[in-house]
């Protein structure tokens, strides 16, 4: 059974298998992080084509080419990827992209809003939370049967 939390996906179960898992001597970061690798390029993926794209300007810049997930981070309980417009190796969000995003999201004085975060996060966690789940179960599992 899955139940959605504020910051991801908890099903029964989980506790036991982390439990095992660390009884190994298996760090769960490295688990996680694997996982994390595995999923993080869907996400983008679908992500990306939420992104406004203005066909207009076929040479210009386009926000939707410099989306990529983040490094892997540490915090809010537990390690995460980003999906967003971050630097070539994921380390830093380019904050000239994401201040132009801001506005295409909520518009400004002269240019009426376009809002497209809330519906590229939905179907982000729609394609990937199963996939995340799915690939967490089959890493715990081939480490508790190697």
């Amino acid at each position: 059974r899955s139940t959605m939390a504020k910051y991801g996906v908890e099903y029964e179960g989980f506790s036991s298998l982390v439990l095992k898992i660390e009884n190994l001597g298996v760090s769960m970061n490295e688990v996680a992080d694997k996982v994390l690798d595995e999923v993080a390029p869907l996400a983008v993926s679908t992500f990306k084509p939420h992104v406004p794209y203005d066909r207009k300007e076929k040479d210009s810049f386009h926000a939707r080419n410099h989306v990529r997930a983040s490094k892997t981070r540490d915090g809010y309980g537990g390690r995460y990827k980003l999906v967003g417009v971050f630097d070539g190796d994921g380390a830093k969000l380019d904050w000239s992209i994401a201040q132009y995003l801001f506005y295409v999201e909520n518009g400004t004085s002269k240019m009426v809003a376009r809002p497209f975060m809330k519906k590229a996060e939905a179907a982000v966690k729609s394609v990937v939370e199963p996939k995340m789940k799915a690939a967490l179960e089959q890493e715990i599992k081939s480490r508790l049967e190697g």
